[in-house]
């Protein structure tokens, strides 16, 4: 029987990035208005200036809008038969591959223990995380060219019980 999942989870901000996000978008406005203003007072001086200020202008606004987009990232799972996925979207535009293994490979997959999750962090050559670390939360832990890998992920239990008829 073909097994074919696939679930898309929006990664939760935490509220260092939601500082970070805010902080960086008053900035880039009040660079814009100096900007702005700056442009309009060399209008009487130098109007060359005021162009180049206008190109500020525009590409603060762009930039600023770029960063701040950025920080909307989603990850979404796949399982097709016994290859899981998992892919990170960014902004809504752009898809990286972050991760992609066979099931069969993986030694051990259980839902995350909060307690010993702090305790597990610098044990794991790699330790990654795709969604967020929550009650729902489960990990996988996998070898791959000799390093042990753990990866945090929050699957649907759906996902779980098909992951989980090919782990040895």
């Amino acid at each position: 029987m073909d097994v074919f999942l696939e679930y898309l989870i929006k990664r939760k901000y935490t509220s260092k990035e939601y500082i970070k996000v805010i902080l960086f978008g008053i900035g880039s406005f009040v660079l814009a208005i100096l900007l702005f203003l700056a442009s309009m007072i060399s209008y009487l001086y130098n109007p060359f200036l005021q162009q180049i200020l206008f190109v500020a202008l525009i590409a603060d606004v762009y930039f600023g809008y770029v960063i701040v987009t950025r920080q909307n990232v989603e990850y979404e799972y796949a399982l097709t038969n016994t290859y899981f996925d998992i892919d990170r979207i960014i902004a809504k535009r752009r898809r990286e591959d972050v991760l992609s293994i066979d099931v069969r490979e993986i030694k051990e997959m259980d839902s995350l223990d909060l307690c010993s999750y702090k305790s597990d962090k610098n044990k794991y050559k790699d330790y990654e995380i795709y969604g967020n670390i929550d009650s729902s939360a489960y990990y996988i832990i996998y070898d791959d060219n000799g390093e042990t890998h753990k990866v945090i992920f929050n699957p649907p239990t759906k996902m779980v019980e098909g992951m989980k008829k090919f782990i040895r």
